[in-house]
């Protein structure tokens, strides 16, 4: 009988059965997160290409029965040239380590075959055939997947195990990384905050328009919440929600949604793409350059985003001399 889960998730610290530790690697092959399993004193580690965060998740069956499970939430790779997905490295001390051995599951679909490699030089990439046929960004989220090992040495006895080791994976398209490249904007930096999703980067556009205040490319926001449509007026000065230009501590990746607001500007209805997160709207960064007209470029040397914007002009008038010379107007640029 086909069981239908609900997940509850909070953030936790580590694993119940399974601690892993942040801890810097040991020699490896795959880019990643290090962590020590079991303690520090295991003399054994995992590489996690990918690591978002540990959540504790609960399951509930169509029984009405819960159970709380530790979890590591990892992007979900791409598949390897033989089909396989690489998902973790374990990197070990041991002399004794000589051949790793699993039989990997998902929680509801069953077992995934059998992962046995060689430990070589103190390292084993640990690959899984293509789980259900499927590719796994597509059903990244549908299952818990359990992948357990153990460690033999040469007369094949065990010397390590490993329990409860717990994955699930998100589909990175769906997830805003945040960045950490500096924004300028007229030379001056600002707390732009700014996601990677995708290859793009995307930023509030809140956070544009206080920025752009003052400059010949500003303008101001108007939501029309009963027609779900994000209004840009041109020219006009931006009205602050006193949030803007403000980092946030402890960034970490966060979920995008999809928006489904329309943009209006010049009176025409846009197609761009949005999403929602944390309850505010993110822009590409392109697209905002193309709709507004600032300049932007890229600072390969410093990486650093660089926006740039003529001042507003403004007019000052020159009435004269006491000689009752005629006035005249003049156009400044603000410095």
């Amino acid at each position: 009988m086909k069981h239908y889960t609900k997940y509850i998730t909070m953030m936790i610290a580590a694993f119940i059965v399974v601690q892993l530790f942040s801890a810097t690697s040991l020699a490896a092959r795959l880019d990643g997160t290090a962590f020590d399993l079991i303690d520090p004193a295991s003399g054994y580690q995992v590489i996690v290409p990918g690591f978002i965060k540990h959540d504790e998740v609960t399951v509930e069956h169509n029984d009405g029965k819960k159970k709380k499970l530790n979890v590591v939430v990892v992007e979900a790779p791409e598949k390897n040239k033989d089909g396989t997905y690489s998902l973790f490295e374990v990197v070990t001390k041991s002399k004794k380590a000589y051949r790793l051995k699993s039989q990997p599951k998902g929680y509801y679909n069953g077992d995934l075959g059998l992962v046995t490699t060689k430990i070589s030089n103190g390292s084993a990439i640990y690959s899984v055939p293509a789980l259900n046929s499927s590719n796994l960004k597509k059903i990244a989220g549908e299952d818990i997947y359990i992948f357990n090992f153990q460690v033999f040495d040469e007369q094949n006895k065990s010397v390590f195990a490993v329990y409860d080791l717990l994955f699930m994976f998100q589909n990175s398209d769906g997830m805003a990384k945040p960045t950490s490249s500096p924004v300028f904007v007229n030379n001056e930096e600002v707390m732009l905050m700014s996601y990677l999703i995708g290859d793009h980067n995307y930023v509030k556009l809140r956070d544009v328009a206080a920025a752009l205040t003052g400059t010949e490319k500003q303008f101001n926001i108007a939501v029309d919440s009963s027609n779900r449509t994000i209004k840009l007026l041109p020219g006009e000065n931006y009205t602050s929600i006193g949030s803007e230009l403000q980092q946030t501590a402890g960034r970490e990746p966060k979920d995008a949604v999809p928006s489904k607001f329309k943009i209006e500007t010049n009176g025409k209805l846009k197609e761009l793409s949005v999403y929602t997160i944390d309850s505010s709207s993110y822009f590409k960064l392109q697209d905002l350059q193309k709709l507004i007209g600032f300049q932007l470029d890229w600072d390969a040397a410093t990486k650093t985003i660089e926006i740039n914007a003529a001042p507003l002009a403004v007019q000052i008038e020159d009435r004269g001399d006491t000689y009752g010379q005629p006035t005249a107007t003049t156009i400044w640029k603000k410095h």
